[in-house]
């Protein structure tokens, strides 16, 4: 392959490539690089000798243990094991739940790669995925929250006393942080009970990344434990973690779910918070498993958004670089899509409000708002190396433009933008830029 000046990785392996920028007009932004001060197993321990505003793991009493980790979308806790081991010097009844919310189940190699192959073989018969696409899963209503939620949560999970959930904290575009209670809403969630809480994206200033307080869509997910406790005597404890840009893990707290997920998104937010010059044109990568497919990927665009300034009658674009192998990754975004193509974005925006307001809502149009607002004053181009050819008709046939070399992208721009300087986020998914 020739070599070309400038290259971005979108994953460990593969990158793409530009003749067309130059390193002197660039600037990378990207969290600080901080290694771990322990193993994670020291950590671990460290975190459960302190348990934040609850008892210690050791003194909960169980009889049926929920262990719920993340799906293929991302980092998984690398301490199942130990969790696992942990829970069962209480009780032999030990289900582990990967909390997939709305998105489809994983398949055995995940299972396998996140357990290994001594503990997959020995528990793979306590290993299920939770999703509204696995037609094996049941719903039952728990409470409603104080926003009107109806809380229906996988019926299985409320056959255990205690639910623990290990998650990694990271900027979330509308829920403010991934992580805490979200295992539950929307991770263990029905349909209906995660497009009710979507609904409240509508709050654009409000349903943001970073935020916790005030943030609509969070502090309805917050509600959801202390429903559990009040209403059915399930405690739900949480053992989170934050990891640096190699995906090492640097911390994990133990407690009660929404004070321990503050401090550890409190963390989180002085690594993944970077400041950066605004400038007209950005390079964000949807790096590692967010970058699989595109409904996943669109988390980078948004997290973009507030260092891209118009400049010398330039409007602002920017470049979404993921590897989007897996396709759309919901058919439900996918009809929204099309259905909203080629409509100006203001209308889509009063279309949306209309719906909500007729509860004619599902669990992906806050996705379809987020582009349309984000839209009326900014450009978005894809480059998807590893998109199926479905995606590429998808994307074109609703006026997104696609291209699958950097350099195509690039040459499409206004004459003139690719002398201004550029801002490339390699890390876009987990790092969110703000404006100096």
């Amino acid at each position: 392959m020739e070599k070309k000046d400038l290259h971005i990785d979108y994953t460990s392996e593969k990158a793409v490539f530009s003749k067309l920028i130059s390193s002197n007009q660039i600037s990378w932004i990207a969290p600080e690089s901080i290694p771990p001060r322990a193993s994670f197993h020291e950590l671990l321990a460290t975190a459960l000798r302190n348990p934040i505003n609850s008892g210690a793991l050791k003194d909960e009493k169980a009889k049926r243990i929920a262990l719920i980790v993340a799906d293929a979308t991302r980092l998984t806790c690398p301490f199942i094991s130990q969790l696992l081991q942990l829970s069962r010097e209480k009780t032999d009844e030990v289900e582990i739940v990967i909390a997939c919310g709305s998105h489809k189940s994983p398949e055995t190699d995940y299972l396998e790669k996140i357990l290994g192959d001594d503990l997959f073989c020995k528990s793979w018969f306590r290993v299920r995925a939770s999703s509204t696409q696995n037609p094996l899963i049941r719903y039952e209503h728990v409470g409603t929250t104080t926003r009107g939620t109806e809380v229906e949560l996988d019926k299985e999970l409320l056959e255990a006393d205690l639910i623990l959930s290990s998650m990694n904290i990271r900027a979330h575009y509308f829920a403010g942080w991934e992580g805490g209670a979200k295992a539950l809403l929307p991770g263990c969630s029905s349909t209906k009970s995660i497009a009710q809480n979507h609904s409240y994206a509508l709050d654009y200033e409000d349903a943001r990344e970073l935020k916790i307080d005030g943030n609509p869509i969070r502090e309805d997910i917050n509600e959801v434990p202390e429903i559990l406790k009040k209403k059915h005597g399930i405690t739900h404890r949480i053992v989170d973690f934050v990891a640096n840009s190699d995906d090492q893990i640097i911390e994990i707290a133990y407690g009660e779910p929404v004070s321990t997920h503050k401090l550890l998104a409190d963390i989180c937010k002085s690594i993944y918070a970077v400041k950066a010059a605004p400038s007209p044109l950005a390079i964000t990568v949807a790096e590692g498993p967010l970058g699989r497919n595109f409904y996943q990927a669109l988390k980078a665009c948004s997290h973009s958004i507030n260092i891209l300034e118009a400049k010398d009658g330039f409007r602002p674009v920017v470049i979404l670089v993921a590897s989007l192998v897996d396709g759309i990754g919901s058919p439900i975004f996918e009809k929204e899509l099309e259905r909203y193509a080629h409509m100006d974005r203001e209308d889509i925006v009063k279309d949306l409000n209309e719906r909500s307001e007729q509860g004619h809502f599902n669990e992906v149009v806050e996705k379809i708002y987020r582009l349309a607002m984000d839209g009326i004053k900014r450009d978005y181009i894809t480059v998807g190396p590893e998109a199926p050819e479905e995606l590429e008709r998808l994307l074109r046939k609703v006026g997104i433009k696609f291209y699958r070399d950097l350099d195509d992208a690039l040459s499409s721009l206004r004459p003139g933008l690719l002398s201004q300087h550029v801002n490339i986020i390699p890390r876009g998914a987990s790092t969110v830029a703000i404006p100096k």
